[in-house]
């Protein structure tokens, strides 16, 4: 649990070295929660979060009602990595 910026902190201290022959599969799962529980009623907090669930599943790749609902979402991430000759 944290913060974007904790994440992306996180990520800058997983620093591998690895030895020249080797080879390495690196996988970064991350997930997050978004409680956007807007709405003065009941009802209306139930529609966002049902908004908001929709904008989660079309960036998840899922098939939405596009008869039904439009949503325009993009999420990305640029990871760089940087190989060095150590003497």
């Amino acid at each position: 649990n944290g913060t974007l910026e904790q994440l992306l902190e996180r990520m800058e201290e997983l620093n591998p070295v690895i030895k020249a022959g080797n080879s390495v599969d690196v996988e970064y799962r991350v997930s997050w929660n978004w409680p956007l529980e807007t709405g003065s009623t009941p009802e209306e907090i139930d529609l966002h979060n049902e908004l908001d669930s929709l904008i989660a599943k079309k960036l998840a790749g899922e098939t939405i009602d596009t008869q039904k609902y439009t949503v325009s979402a993009s999420l990305k991430f640029d990871f760089i990595a940087a190989v060095e000759q150590v003497g």
